[in-house]
């Protein structure tokens, strides 16, 4: 194992995936926006109907991060060896593991700003009440990041990872359609079809998921970092919202 190898193990450890883990929490809460976060809501009748990845947030390190440090340690390595590739998917899921113990509560309330609500009705209220509103509708039991893959040796120039960005045409418009979008890969894997001879194939079988399909291409992660989740998106019992909002209003100055 050449020394930049050994030099890149020695960062992966768990004082830093708690360095990291903040990092990665910090861009989703700052800097996260309709071009890095894709939701696909994947409701149907007001319930979930899927457990699986539904938003993924990716970006490109800052030099002056830790993650930058990483990367810029990575890029001067030849060639991973089997034993690096162990280490770092071990870092990988510590760090999944360490966001969901201590922040996915921040993730979470990032997440309920992109709900499907009318935002600028509440401008009138204070920060807090909105969050309590929102945190109210959408508890999100059970939601929790999937994965933390680090493209390591990335750089802006090449293709990176991948996955397939869908064209809808629906009434009820969200920021992405990942479930589509992971069904188009499974299918074309399969069969060798291409998108659009298999979003055809799925519309003529009248398959509801294809409804408002039109069009689909491929998406590179143009990031060094990218965050899978899964968020649960059913509301609360309406009795309960009705209930908790009507004692937030009685509150002063709201």
């Amino acid at each position: 194992m050449e020394d930049t190898e050994k030099e890149l193990l020695s960062m992966l450890n768990d004082e830093n995936v708690k360095v990291l883990a903040e990092e990665i929490v910090n861009e989703i809460v700052v800097n996260g926006n309709e071009d890095n976060l894709e939701i696909d809501y994947q409701l149907s009748k007001g319930k979930m109907i899927s457990l699986a990845t539904n938003a993924i947030f990716s970006y490109i390190y800052k030099s002056d991060t830790w993650l930058g440090q990483l990367c810029e340690k990575a890029q001067k390595v030849e060639a991973l060896s089997y034993e690096a590739h162990d280490v770092l998917l071990k870092f990988e899921i510590d760090l999944a593991n360490e966001i969901n113990k201590n922040h996915i509560e921040k993730i979470k309330n990032k997440i309920r700003q992109f709900t499907p609500m009318d935002h600028n009705k509440m401008d009138k209220l204070t920060l807090e009440v909105r969050e309590n509103i929102l945190r109210t509708i959408f508890p999100m039991y059970g939601s929790k990041i999937i994965s933390c893959v680090l493209n390591l040796a990335y750089e802006p120039d090449s293709d990176g990872g991948y996955t397939i960005k869908v064209i809808k045409n629906s009434p009820k418009g969200s920021i992405s359609t990942t479930s589509v979008a992971n069904d188009l890969i499974k299918r074309n894997t399969e069969t060798g079809k291409t998108y659009e001879d298999i979003i055809k194939e799925q519309k003529s079988l009248n398959n509801d998921q294809y409804k408002y399909v039109v069009s689909a291409e491929k998406k590179y992660y143009d990031a060094n970092c990218v965050v899978s989740m899964y968020i649960n998106f059913n509301p609360a019992p309406q009795k309960e919202v009705e209930e908790t909002i009507g004692k937030l209003f009685d509150q002063p100055n709201n």
